[in-house]
Parts: structure tokens; C-alpha cells; sequence
């Protein structure tokens, strides 16, 4: 769909109960896309999220999208972190 596409974006962050709001994303160029991971910015902290749903509304050339997202974590479980070597030598 040519024109501008707005992203209002909630993202549930890991312990949590509820989403909290990031920063609305003015210059995409596409639709969203259900399980897209995404950089947000939520309370001016870097957030790296996964779209699990979305609505779409559109007035002319816009489109204006609510999207709802989940924290995502590099890796394993959050506060998970790898055995090293020192965990072994005792």
C-alpha cells in the first residue's frame, strides 16, 4: 500500500502485567507483519520486540496501525546467562 504508514506500537515488557506504550513510528514503509521483530524506543530505553497482533485503519493515503508486541530477548530466558569456564574449576 503506497502512502505513510503510522505504528502505534504497546509492548509488553518481560515481568510486566501491563504493555507499556512506545514511541509512535511515523516513516515505515510497510505494513506491519505478525511476528516481525522490531527496535522500539519505550521510555527512551532501546526495546527489541516481536509483533503478535495488529489492527489497521485507513483514511486516504494513510494507514494507521495499533500494534501489539512482546519483549524479545537475545539468546536464552531473560536473567538466564551461559555456564563458563570458572563454574567448572570449583
Amino acid at each position: 500500500m503506497p502512502g505513510q504508514h503510522i505504528w502505534h506500537i504497546k509492548v509488553r515488557r518481560t515481568g510486566q502485567a501491563e504493555p507499556e506504550i512506545a514511541e509512535p513510528q511515523l516513516d515505515r514503509r510497510h505494513a506491519p507483519v505478525q511476528g516481525e521483530v522490531i527496535d522500539v524506543s519505550v521510555k527512551r530505553k532501546s526495546v527489541r520486540a516481536k509483533i503478535v497482533a495488529f489492527n489497521t485503519s485507513t483514511s486516504g493515503s494513510t494507514a494507521t496501525y495499533s500494534i501489539q508486541a512482546v519483549e524479545e530477548h537475545e539468546g536464552g530466558l531473560p536473567g538466564h546467562r551461559e555456564d563458563d569456564e570458572d563454574d567448572f574449576s570449583k
